[in-house]
C-alpha cells in the first residue's frame, strides 16, 4: 500500500522554485512512501520504507492528496525501482523522471544554460554506494557513485498503482573503488569514536567513582 508522507512543515505539498531565476513556480512535489515487510531466511521480520516523488502543478498535487484522503489515506500499489547506466536511459524516461523532477519548465534542457547547474541536477539521480552524514562529507569522504564502466548508474523510482511491475536493477562493476571507499569510511568512524570525549556521568567516570567508594570503605574499616 502507498501512503503520503508529510514534509518538514507538516504539510504534504512542497513547492519548488525556478532553478535559474530563483522565483517560486506553480510546481511542486509530494512524497509517496511504501512500507515493505520482508521475512529473512532466519524467519526474522524486517520493515523497510521506500519513497518516491510525485511532481506536478500545485492543483494536480492537491487532487492527489484528496484522492488519498477519500481512500482512508492509502491507495493500492508499489514503488518500482529502475536502474540502468546513464548512457542506456531512453529519452522518454529522462524527460519524464529526471528533467521533470528537477527542471519542470524545461529551461535546463537548453544547452545554452549553465552546464554546471545542470550537472548538479542530473547527478541527484545517480546511485551511490554510501550514505554519509554532513560531518563525514565535510571531512572529505565521498558518497561514491556506482558505475558500469565509465557510466554512472541512474536510479529512478516510479509509482506503480497496478502493483505488478518488477524492479529493474543494475549491477555495478567499480568494485575496487567501492571497497576502498567503504574502508576509508570505517576507518574514519573508528577514529571518531575513539577520539570522542567522555561525557560527565559516562561509563569511565562511573567506574572511577566505584573505585573511589571502594577505597573509602577500606579506609574506614
Amino acid at each position: 500500500m502507498l501512503k503520503l508522507r508529510k514534509n518538514s512543515n507538516g504539510g504534504f505539498i512542497t513547492p519548488m522554485t525556478d532553478k535559474v531565476t530563483g522565483e517560486k513556480i506553480d510546481f511542486g512535489y509530494v512524497i509517496i512512501e511504501e512500507l515493505r515487510n520482508k521475512i529473512s531466511l532466519t524467519n526474522d521480520s524486517k520493515t523497510s520504507v521506500r519513497t518516491a516523488l510525485i511532481t506536478g502543478d500545485i492543483k494536480s498535487l492537491g487532487d492527489t492528496i484528496d484522492r488519498f484522503a477519500k481512500n482512508g489515506g492509502e491507495i493500492p500499489g508499489r514503488i518500482q525501482i529502475i536502474e540502468m547506466p546513464e548512457n542506456e536511459l531512453p529519452a522518454k524516461l529522462i524527460r519524464s523522471n529526471i528533467y521533470r523532477n528537477f527542471d519542470p519548465d524545461g529551461r535546463l534542457e537548453d544547452s545554452k544554460h549553465d552546464s554546471e547547474l545542470w550537472n548538479r541536477i542530473r547527478t541527484k539521480s545517480f546511485k551511490r554506494a554510501l550514505s554519509l552524514t554532513e560531518d563525514e562529507l565535510d571531512a572529505g569522504l565521498q558518497e561514491l557513485i556506482l558505475k558500469v564502466g565509465d557510466n554512472p548508474i541512474v536510479m529512478i523510482k516510479r509509482v506503480d498503482e497496478s502493483d505488478s511491475l518488477a524492479d529493474i536493477l543494475c549491477e555495478h562493476d567499480n568494485h575496487e573503488e567501492v571497497y576502498k571507499a567503504k574502508k576509508l569510511l570505517m576507518e574514519y568512524r573508528e577514529t571518531v569514536s575513539n577520539t570522542t570525549p567522555e561525557l560527565p556521568g559516562g561509563d569511565k567516570e562511573m567506574n572511577k567513582n566505584k573505585n573511589k567508594n571502594k577505597n573509602k570503605t577500606k579506609v574506614t574499616e
